[in-house]
């Protein structure tokens, strides 16, 4: 089943991800001089949300291309968003030691969403579902 709107929901799921991005990247060069408390993790949050958008968008788009490999891609890339955003949640309620942060939050959990990334761009552009220019 697709919904009529899926190419726009997924086009601004994709331009948020990009606004999030940016303004993480902010708040963490802003938040070394001033105090912002817990506003980087709360933007990662956002931004983990918002990759499972993705990650579900482009798992649709590429099913007819890749049908083996599109799930499995989104499988990893919906595992590591999950693990970075459950990783920042336990780090704001001191459940996580900073070694276990640095290893979930910030190595496991977005290494495999570089992964995802890889492994979906490739698929889209070999099954040319995306212009190469992107």
């Amino acid at each position: 089943m697709t919904l009529p709107n899926l190419p726009r929901y997924r086009g601004w799921a994709a331009i948020l991800t990009a606004v999030a991005t940016l303004l993480m990247l902010i708040a963490a060069i802003v938040s070394s001089s001033m105090n912002l408390g817990q506003t980087f993790s709360l933007l990662v949050i956002a931004l983990m949300g918002l990759i499972l958008v993705v990650a579900l968008a482009l798992r649709l788009v590429l099913r007819s291309q890749a049908p083996v490999l599109s799930p499995a891609a989104a499988a990893v890339g919906i595992l590591g968003a999950l693990i970075t955003a459950i990783a920042h949640v336990l780090q704001m309620t001191d459940t996580l030691t900073n070694a276990q942060f640095n290893t979930l939050g910030e190595g496991i959990g977005p290494g495999a969403i570089g992964i995802w990334l890889l492994l979906a761009n490739f698929l889209a552009l070999r099954g040319r579902v995306v212009p190469t220019w992107l």
